[in-house]
């Protein structure tokens, strides 16, 4: 069979699993039969007919007779069927099938009620399907987590969830494992192979569906999908997990054991008590089954269907949406739900509110910037020396991507002619691999997508493929440390290291503090320890008093052989704060 476009046999699709992800890479690339650029779009649609869909298997859902049947067999519905079958014997035909069109109608009520509340989480499941970042025939693209295949070569970053068991490729990354350890602390994971020895989740050089990326970026080789991941097997055992009964449930099957016993008790003690009258046992036996079924309510049961059918009506116009009707009297009794609020309760977006220099600041009306002093957008002089250096911070120190590559673009602003900190020349044009096609949604971490935000309505450059190909070293945020850090090659031989973080984890690393005078940035000295300057005094009342998140970002330039002790000195102190 001749191979395919990505130098693979048709007729090989590969594994749907490795036997072992920690073997050596090359021999794990022979076992995958896959590249370090990802497959090509015929191949992986191969692999997802025979590995199937990346999605952890459901327990299979109670088909629509299944269900009928269920409503039918209810504790009270029960009651009710014997209650028509004596009043039948009895002769009572009329009352028999009232009984029976009471049963059938509360049944088809449920059935509805649930039916379209079923299809309304469906509906939600479709209208939210997570994507990861997935290489493809040599490009990078945004796929859904269902389509990919062991194989496939991913980009992971900061904020994103892992989709599948995965091995590193290159970059670093800290990932959050305690959906499967337990563990609280977010682990470090890097290219470097591991010996084979200890538990698979221990493995520094893999990482594992469900889990999230809290810090770094890297390009992972997919080697197992669905139930064949680690959180696969804890799925598969709770599929054995049995459902439990809710409390109403509960409470309506011991009020129907009530009901039955006083009725039966009620008829059959009155029985003999008929006979002693004088009545002949056929009257005496009529009128006992008269007696039980005139105990038993033929209202109860479609009114706590019909009472829990309001309270479901009640909650969607709330916004929740109840699968069972029976789970109506548990969300009633519930009075606190603990939830994660990312993607809950916020949309998981950052904006930028203010922008604060040693020339004065700007605030932030949702994306339309204006001078803090008269609000007049054209007052601002996006050519200042402050601003210059702080777009070009802003554009750089990020790994997000707005959409349409460019804010620009998005919102109709022509970019600006650069400024001399901004030309490159005689640097190298992007190459193929950096080049990609416009976003249609703004990729990356939140709070880095505010910052380009801001960048662009600088004017900076906020193009990923040009900043990738300036940037010479990357040290990725770290959460102890506070702060992030890049080099890049704004000219030839002149290296600028860029910074952010928390203002205190940047300022206790700063000896000098650029203040502009007669449109020139000036460096006065001032003490690492001196922070409250004046131009944050209103920075600091500002978040005294408002919930936002305060980054400082600021340019430093290095020497070459600077920028790699810059790199050096913070992965030694990174390593001090680890093991302290």
């Amino acid at each position: 069979m001749p191979p395919d476009d990505s130098g693979r046999t048709a007729a090989e699709p590969g594994p749907a699993a490795v036997s072992d992800p920690r073997e050596p890479l090359a021999l794990l690339l022979r076992d995958l039969r896959a590249g370090r650029s990802g497959l090509s779009e015929r191949e992986a649609a191969r692999r997802l007919v025979s590995a199937g869909p990346n999605e952890l298997s459901r327990r299979r859902g109670r088909t629509w007779p299944r269900e009928i049947a269920r409503q039918l067999v209810h504790p009270l519905a029960l009651l009710l069927w014997l209650a028509a079958v004596l009043a039948a014997v009895s002769g009572s035909t009329a009352l028999a099938v009232a009984i029976v069109i009471v049963v059938l109608l509360n049944a088809a009520v449920a059935f509805i009620q649930e039916q379209h509340a079923e299809k309304a989480v469906e509906a939600l499941a479709a209208y939210l399907p997570p994507l990861a970042t997935v290489v493809r025939d040599g490009a990078e693209r945004r796929a859904p987590v269902r389509e990919i295949v062991p194989g496939d070569v991913l980009l992971i970053g900061e904020g994103d969830r892992v989709p599948a068991d995965a091995r590193l490729l290159d970059g670093y990354v800290e990932v959050d494992m305690s959906m499967l350890t337990g563990e609280s602390v977010p682990v470090a994971r890097s290219a470097a192979e591991t010996p084979d020895a200890g538990p698979l989740l221990a493995a520094e050089d893999l990482v594992f569906s469900g889990t999230s990326c809290t810090a770094g970026s890297a390009r992972v080789l997919v080697v197992a999908t669905g139930m064949n991941t680690e959180i696969g097997r804890l799925a598969a055992l709770s599929e054995r997990v049995q459902r439990d009964e809710s409390p109403l449930e509960r409470q309506v099957r011991r009020v129907a054991w009530l009901i039955a016993a006083v009725a039966v008790g009620v008829g059959v003690a009155f029985l003999p008590i008929g006979l002693a009258a004088g009545l002949p046992f056929g009257e005496a036996l009529t009128f006992a089954i008269g007696l039980l079924v005139a105990n038993v309510p033929e209202g109860l049961l479609p009114t706590i269907t019909l009472a829990l059918a309001v309270g479901v009506r009640v909650l969607a116009r709330r916004g929740a949406v109840v699968r069972r009707l029976s789970a109506v009297e548990t969300f009633g009794s519930t009075t606190v739900i603990c939830t994660d609020k990312t993607g809950t309760l916020t949309e998981n977006r950052m904006r930028p509110v203010r922008l604060w220099t040693t020339a004065g600041d700007l605030a932030v009306d949702g994306v339309n910037w204006a001078a803090s002093t008269g609000g007049d957008e054209t007052a601002v002089d996006r050519s200042a020396p402050v601003l210059a250096a702080l777009r070009t911070a802003l554009a750089s120190c990020s790994n997000a991507q707005l959409a349409g590559d460019t804010y620009q673009t998005r919102q109709g602003i022509p970019p600006e002619e650069p400024s001399d900190d901004s030309v490159r020349p005689g640097l190298p044009e992007p190459d193929a691999e950096l080049s990609e096609p416009e976003e249609s949604e703004d990729r990356g971490d939140p709070t880095e997508i505010g910052l380009l935000q801001a960048a662009a309505w600088l004017r900076a450059d906020t193009g990923r493929a040009s900043r990738l190909a300036r940037r010479r070293l990357e040290a990725p945020f770290d959460p102890r440390l506070r702060r992030m850090t890049t080099v890049d090659e704004t000219a030839p031989g002149r290296f600028v290291a860029f910074v952010k973080g928390a203002p205190e984890a940047v300022l206790e690393r700063c000896e000098t503090l650029a203040t502009p005078l007669y449109g020139i940035l000036f460096e006065v000295a001032f003490a690492a320890a001196v922070v409250y300057l004046p131009f944050l005094h209103p920075v600091l009342d500002t978040v005294a008093v408002n919930p936002v998140n305060l980054l400082l970002l600021l340019p430093m330039p290095v020497l070459v052989w600077g920028a790699d002790e810059l790199w050096r000195a913070d992965h030694r102190r990174r390593e001090r704060t680890a093991a302290a």
